[in-house]
């Protein structure tokens, strides 16, 4: 799946603070999802060790065991990561996480970096349904891990954000809403995680409570999270994103117990970096 056979540019620019790095990267072209001609291969420029470019496959066979309640509704903040067009098996999910640029996405570093190579040309349809893309599909612009995770799969490290252009002079923030960015979620809080399982046109939803899998690993039982749903949202009750689908076993190793590392200062500056670059024009 390409981006209708047309070459994509990229230009490049790095930025290194202590063991964090990133690539920021910048399509010249325009996505069209619906369309299923193959792209050129892109050019990219690496800058710096442990940059993130692309985002790849998530997890392997599913994650959750029974909880509270599953569920299967959208959220506007909430869709699948396809690759280059809407339609098929997706690899990952995100969401929408509140910036003051209104434009940064969150899900699993393994999302964006795996099995030691990335991947380009995805894009984001928050509250896909049926097929459908209602609050319209977003290009990615550039992609964040931190170093840990790139030297190491350290699964304390998966998380990633991302940034997406502006759709028809809008953020996506604007669209859809955001949940703001929690740390040191407490074990025990009650969650709601959603996840699009790649076989599916809807997401999965689930409600329950957390408990410790070790010191900086959630683990929450809930059924039906399966491949495509890492990188899904952990929001509590009060409307923050405290975790997502990954960490321990990338996520889980079983459709019935999920994974999630717990956002502490290492994600409060990845995400900062995030914040700062998202704010760097394009060129």
């Amino acid at each position: 799946m390409g981006m209708n056979g047309a070459r994509v540019s990229i230009g490049a620019v790095s930025v290194r603070t202590g063991q964090l790095a990133l690539l920021l990267l910048l399509p010249a072209t325009t996505c069209h999802p619906a369309s299923s001609a193959a792209s050129a291969s892109p050019s990219v420029r690496h800058l710096a060790p442990g940059s993130a470019q692309g985002l790849i496959q998530a997890r392997g066979a599913g994650q959750h065991a029974s909880a509270a309640v599953t569920r299967m509704t959208r959220s506007p903040a909430v869709g699948p990561l396809f690759q280059s067009r809407l339609g098929g098996r997706h690899p990952c999910t995100a969401s929408v996480v509140a910036s003051p640029g209104g434009n940064i996405l969150l899900t699993a570093a393994h999302c964006i970096r795996g099995r030691g190579r990335y991947r380009m040309g995805l894009v984001f349809a928050p509250g896909y349904m049926d097929g459908r893309a209602p609050y319209g599909v977003w290009k990615v612009s550039a992609m964040f891990v931190d170093r840990e995770w790139v030297s190491a799969a350290d699964p304390d490290h998966d998380v990633g954000f991302i940034v997406v252009q502006p759709r028809g002079g809008k953020e996506i923030a604007e669209v859809t809403g955001a949940s703001p960015l929690g740390l040191n979620a407490p074990f025990g809080d009650v969650v709601t995680v959603t996840g699009y399982p790649s076989d599916s046109s809807r997401p999965r939803v689930c409600t329950g409570r957390t408990s410790r899998q070790n010191t900086n690993q959630m683990r929450l039982a809930c059924r039906g999270f399966t491949a495509g749903t890492s990188g899904g949202p952990w929001v509590t009750n009060s409307g923050q994103v405290v975790g997502v689908i990954g960490g321990h076993q990338r996520g889980g190793h079983t459709s019935h117990v999920s994974y999630s590392p717990r956002f502490g200062g290492r994600v409060r500056a990845l995400y900062d970096i995030a914040v700062a670059a998202a704010s760097v024009p394009a060129t």
